[in-house]
């Protein structure tokens, strides 16, 4: 084993002295002395002079503006066995202020490609890995290759890294979903949004960024069309924007989370936001000047008559531009949201009428409804496969049921109940009559 030996007089002379070599002789003869310097303080343990000497080898690379020496010697510093984490970096920090100054954008990328090859996989250097892949994904992108550029990205768990701050891992997480979206990837875009930590985006310093999320998660949930995530997505924009103060903004995102919780899907999680959501309209978001619209639909949803169709300014639900936004791809978009909120007032109606029923003729449903009755007993058909509301058809007799069949348990378990309290009635009337007889002897 060779023993500890302190070179820092030697590198002090040779720095300079490689300095005026690279004047005079040329680079190579100062790397030359410089890289003898180099094994001989490395193979010592002297790390304080080794890093001195790497780092002099990589500023006369960059002062000579020899960029393939300088990828070639970045190499031959990360390559070396039982190489320094200190040495390595120092000499990728100091690289990393040379990638404003390269002389062309081929230059930079190559120098990005060296760097990013010797901090793969290196934990002391996570935020310069996420650092080079988010600036060399940036210049893909700028030439217009979305692939390569979401790929650079894509691999690199900052989530992971605990030498990133929380903004740090979030402006990286927002990039991984956005371009994902840019390349219509909606699997990866899925995977990246999930990395996101939702309980930091509800902290004040984090109002932008969980803006920029949730409006990218409107774009993935809208290809999905998934109209209760679009919704929930929305709300939290709206939310967000009211701490900003920009009324405009959230009286926008507002009017989209109202008009895509009224198409969501009945369920008790969906009636207890539409409720929340009507008296937040007075209270958290009194501030925010709605169209009477709004508040109208959904008064209309929690009150239990049936909608008219159609209702007055539903042309202004229908027409809003929420519902065409991020549909380039799919133009069929707006009219199927369209038909989807056609859908929940029938379906509306119906719960409304089987509160009122038990039995009703077809006929009169479908005039209850204003569609006809084929159209009626399709949307029977769906709420009653979806198991919203129980029902049956008799068709022959153009007759709807909504009284469920009790099962046989039930109808013995109602039987006793009303045993046992025909009983207590008995044995209260005997005991009343029998005091009065006992008061009228006396």
């Amino acid at each position: 084993m060779v023993a500890k030996k302190d070179w820092s007089v030697e590198v002090a002379t040779a720095i300079p002295e490689a300095t005026t070599l690279a004047n005079e002789k040329g680079l190579n003869e100062a790397l030359d002395l410089l890289l003898n310097y180099e094994k001989k303080c490395r193979n010592t343990g002297d790390t304080k002079s080794l890093e001195a000497v790497c780092l002099h080898m990589v500023k006369l690379c960059k002062e000579k503006q020899d960029w393939v020496r300088l990828n070639s010697i970045l190499e031959l510093v990360h390559k070396r066995n039982t190489q320094a984490k200190a040495v390595i970096q120092t000499v990728t920090a100091e690289s990393m202020k040379y990638l404003d100054v390269t002389p062309s954008e081929d230059v930079k990328v190559g120098l990005i490609k060296t760097l990013k090859d010797i901090c793969e996989g290196k934990i002391y250097v996570e935020a310069e890995t996420a650092l080079l892949h988010f600036t060399l994904s940036k210049i893909y992108e700028a030439r217009g290759d979305i692939d390569n550029a979401c790929n650079v990205v894509q691999d690199v768990h900052v989530e992971t890294y605990g030498s990133l701050d929380k903004m740090q891992k979030a402006t990286y997480i927002l990039e991984q979903i956005r371009l994902n979206l840019l390349r219509r990837d909606f699997v990866r875009t899925l995977i990246s949004s999930r990395k996101m930590n939702l309980k930091t985006l509800e902290e004040e310093d984090f109002i932008e960024v969980k803006i920029k999320y949730y409006t990218m998660m409107v774009e993935y949930y809208m290809d999905k069309r998934e109209v209760w995530d679009i919704c929930q997505s929305y709300y939290k924009i709206a939310s967000a924007k009211l701490k900003l103060d920009d009324k405009e903004g959230c009286g926008q995102s507002l009017e989209s989370s109202i008009i895509f919780l009224i198409m969501a899907k009945f369920n008790n999680e969906q009636s207890d936001m539409m409720h929340r959501l009507k008296k937040q309209l007075t209270v958290e978001f009194k501030t925010i000047t709605l169209p009477p619209v709004y508040s109208d639909i959904l008064r209309l949803f929690t009150t239990h008559e049936i909608i008219p169709t159609p209702f007055n300014s539903q042309s202004i639900i229908e027409n809003h531009s929420s519902l065409a936004k991020y549909s380039s791809h799919k133009p069929d978009t707006k009219d199927v949201l369209v038909k989807m909120f056609h859908d929940r007032v029938v379906q509306h109606n119906l719960r409304v009428i089987c509160r009122y029923y038990q039995r009703i003729r077809m006929s009169r449903l479908s005039e209850l409804l204003a569609l006809p009755v084929e159209v009626v007993e399709a949307h029977l058909a769906e709420v009653a496969s979806g198991y919203d509301i129980f029902l049956k058809i008799d068709r022959p007799a153009g007759i709807v049921s909504f009284v469920e069949r009790k099962k046989p348990e039930e109808v013995l378990s109602e039987w006793s109940s009303d045993i046992g309290k025909m009983m207590q009635l008995m044995e209260s009337t005997c005991h009343l009559i029998n005091r009065e007889m006992m008061v009228h002897k006396q």
